[in-house]
């Protein structure tokens, strides 16, 4: 037997091989499974290009005599699958042990020894530890418990914290106090329970919640548009391709039906899309890993496009003042002594607040004896609350009732016994207070006389005015440079705070925020009943807010089309990180429920790390926008080719051209943006590509007219090189006319400004990699041999300097227009 933490008890738990034979019986606890949508390796045995090469090296061996040739598309085939299923797999890998790394883990007792395991291990008759701040992982009877309270607001619409008790329930029905049921949030304690349901067999699952699958949080927006378009595009190349094919055959232009076939080959290699999902999934895997290197953990793989699409982030006053900086600022009292003593008795007595407990020490360090204060029997109690912003306790002094009540000003001055001119007189001091970004307490207090009954409520009696405190908090550093750092990304700062509109109002001023339109929980709760419109697009700073009333902003502010994040830390901010589009935590501070709902977790709660991401993820778009707009374009001008050669009818555009090109230039050249870090230095606005929904018709565009420009100049040089050349010799210029103008036009996109190379803006794989497919585009064709292998001639060296030149035509344009428009 083993004893764990404070428990009391003795727990062995489940033996290894129990559980497994658990866990085999009742399955995974899963509650909601989720849809997989990822790409497996077995869906790149039928690539196109892996097939079409294979059909025709078959074609070129058995019926053209074309045995070298034949043989190499064969092993390109090969080549091709085996390379797109590791890739694949690699990938696969990479995310599931990322998704389970990043999981919350739960504390199990197997084997006497405690052990942290994700949710959907837990099996029936397991043994677990829950506490304040976690999600309840599976339905469970509690063994034992130390002051554990829950919120099963999910089952019964209350949110009243329900006090948990051990031992048994033999009369109650529905939910029980005596257990724990899976999806509910532990608010405050600790227990011990045994696991009595997991998966669909638990409470939540029979109360019906279960709603089929849930999306593939690793399925990016991008790979949904690149997945709904290659289906269309393949069935317009192949139609074109077999007009093509017929219309040479049936106009008798040639006899060889199998050198026709073979050339459609070729043809349908150009116009098949590529794999770009590939591509995607490999930029946001280098994303993830460059975020791990700087102590970040990403969820799921649309995290980065969340980050990027991010309008709006909305922070709590806790992310902007520096941790552990509050104290007291003053007391303003007539009886200085007395006050301290009304304010002592009026903060909660197990589990004080913040400014609770910087006035508790306050009070110490100025000679008070707290704790003989505290010893006075607590005869009733009522905690401090957002909702509220009044709170006390009634405490028997000697026989006598004493209440003691702290709060917001308005409220508990409005509860005083004083005259309208002393209540306006004290509210002015207050705001004046709070104007220099001060937090102020005002402190009353009532003898209730002999006879008289307790109040079963703050609001039932009429006070006696003592006097005011204030604290202050200093603001973290790096915020207002942070919040530059947001600006430039484009990204809204709103700050949301339970204070009085002059000390949010000051706190805002701070970090750079305007007050202008600021909007008050008063206010909301006032629009939620009448209707009236509030403007939330405008408002950077809400004042005397609620727990609810931020979810609600949250809530109004994506029905404005924003897009939301939000950082939370403590159990408080478990809605409203559910409720956002993206949850923003810290590993530093944070609790399992929050941990759970948040889809990036930065390595501590300093405000800049966000933003980082923010830049990194805005970054890693514009990274995307390249490597599609590569690949737009090169795939219009190789169709352009192919439909050139198809019309001509010169076989130039052979499947081996068209798998080196596809399969070995573009993903060489297309991987080569991942590095390229120069827009974090400039405007790093989001940008409306795909992420939001709404695809960039201007970037689609531009990539179609350069698309049109290279395939013009490239389909020109093919007709003209095709009545001078042999097919061979064609081939072999045009694999150097397009190698160079993929390579030129990626060094061009690399970056909007001049100079890039000067600045070190391109990186060096881009740099070597264009280098190299260049020269070897040139040289190959001249290598005796190896050319043939490839299917290609010797050509005139001039007609390989044409084809250089032709290649960085439009390249060249693009860059000269850059240096005009400087």
């Amino acid at each position: 037997m083993a004893q764990f933490l404070n428990f009391k008890g003795d727990y062995k738990g489940l033996s290894e091989k129990k559980a497994s034979d658990n866990l085999n019986m009742y399955g995974n606890n899963i509650f909601t499974e989720t849809e997989d949508k990822s790409f497996k390796s077995y869906h790149y045995l039928l690539d196109p290009t892996a097939v079409l090469l294979l059909i025709s090296g078959l074609l070129q061996i058995f019926t053209l005599s074309q045995y070298v040739t034949g043989i190499m598309c064969i092993i390109m085939a090969i080549a091709q699958t085996v390379t797109l299923c590791v890739i694949c797999q690699k990938n696969n890998e990479n995310i599931r042990n990322r998704t389970l790394s990043a999981k919350m883990k739960y504390r199990v007792v197997r084997d006497e020894i405690l052990q942290l395991i994700p949710a959907a291990g837990l099996v029936p008759d397991d043994i677990i530890i829950v506490q304040g701040g976690e999600i309840v992982p599976a339905d469970a009877h509690i063994l034992e418990y130390v002051g554990l309270t829950v919120d099963e607001s999910r089952f019964t619409g209350d949110n009243t914290p329900v006090q948990k008790h051990d031992g048994a329930d033999p009369k109650a029905t529905g939910l029980k106090k005596s257990c724990i049921y899976a999806g509910t949030r532990v608010l405050n304690g600790s227990a011990v329970a045994r696991v009595v349901a997991t998966g669909e067999d638990t409470y939540r699952a029979r109360q019906g919640e279960k709603h089929g699958k849930a999306a593939d949080p690793n399925f990016s927006r991008y790979e949904k548009t690149c997945v709904k378009l290659r289906l269309p595009l393949a069935v317009a190349a192949i139609l074109l391709c077999v007009i093509g094919t017929l219309s040479q055959i049936l106009t008798g232009r040639t006899d060889n039906v199998t050198g026709v076939i073979v050339s459609a080959c070729g043809w349908l290699i150009c116009m098949f899309m590529p794999f770009v999902e590939l591509y995607i999934r490999m930029y946001n895997m280098n994303f993830v890993r460059r975020a791990e290197l700087k102590g970040a953990v990403i969820k799921n793989l649309t995290v980065p496009e969340k980050l990027n699409s991010l309008s709006v982030l909305v922070i709590d006053k806790s992310a902007v003042v520096a941790p552990n900086t509050l104290e007291v600022a003053g007391i303003y009292s007539k009886d200085t002594d007395l006050m301290t003593t009304v304010t002592v008795l009026a903060c909660d007595k197990d589990e004080p607040t913040l400014a609770e407990q910087a006035f508790l020490l306050n009070a110490a360090l100025g000679g008070t004896d707290v704790a003989t204060i505290k010893r006075n029997e607590l005869t009733a109690q009522f905690p401090y609350n957002d909702a509220d912003r009044i709170g006390g306790n009634i405490y028997n002094m000697g026989g006598t009732h004493l209440v003691c009540v702290k709060g917001a000003v308005e409220k508990v001055t409005g509860l005083c016994n004083m005259s309208p001119e002393e209540m306006f007189r004290i509210t002015a001091r207050a705001a004046a207070l709070a104007k220099r970004g001060l937090e102020v307490w005002t402190v009353a207090y009532y003898i209730i006389p002999e006879g008289e009954e307790i109040p079963k409520s703050l609001y039932a009696v009429q006070y006696n005015y003592m006097g005011l405190v204030s604290f202050m908090n200093a603001t973290r550093d790096m915020i207002p440079l942070a919040l530059q750092g947001c600006k430039r990304a484009g990204v809204r700062l709103v700050l949301t705070s339970s204070d009085s509109p002059e000390t949010a109002s000051s706190m805002g001023k701070k970090i750079g925020l305007s007050d202008a339109g600021m909007i008050s929980g008063d206010e909301i709760a006032e629009s939620t009943v009448t209707g009236e419109p509030l403007d939330y697009k405008k408002a950077e700073i809400f004042c005397r807010v609620n727990a609810a009333q931020r979810v609600d902003i949250i809530e109004k502010l994506k029905e404005a089309g924003e897009t939301v994040a939000t950082v939370g830390y403590s159990d408080s901010d478990y809605d409203l990180v559910a409720h956002a589009d993206l949850g923003i935590t810290s590993l530093e501070n944070t609790t399992g429920s929050v941990y759970e709902a948040s889809g990036l977790i930065v390595r501590d709660d300093n405000f800049s790390s966000v933003v980082e991401m923010i830049k990194e993820a805005r970054q890693l778009h514009r990274n995307i926008k390249r490597c599609i707009f590569i690949l737009l374009s090169t795939l219009i001008a190789f169709f352009c080719t192919a439909l050139a050669d198809m019309i001509t009818g010169y076989g130039i555009i052979t499947p081996m051209l068209a798998a080196v090109l596809t399969a070995a230039v573009i993903p060489l050249c297309c991987t080569g943006f991942r590095n390229v870090k120069s827009d974090i230095k400039g405007n790093m606005t989001p940008s409306g590509f795909i992420s939001q929904g709404k695809p960039d018709k201007k970037f689609f565009i531009r990539s179609a007219v350069c698309g049109l420009i290279c395939g013009a100049i490239s389909a020109l040089f093919l007709t003209l090189a095709g009545g001078v050349m042999s097919a061979q010799q064609v081939s072999s210029v045009m694999l150097t006319l397009l190698t160079v103008m993929t390579g030129a036009m990626c060094l061009v996109v690399t970056d909007k400004r001049t100079g890039a190379f000067k600045n070190g803006a391109i990186p060096k794989y881009m740099t070597v990699t264009a280098a190299v497919t260049s020269a070897a585009s040139v040289l190959l064709p001249y290598i005796p041999f190896i050319n043939s292998l490839f299917g290609f001639a010797v050509p005139n060296p001039l007609a390989s300097i044409a084809a250089v030149l032709a290649g960085v035509a439009l390249p060249a344009g693009l860059q000269i227009k850059k240096y005009l428009n400087k």
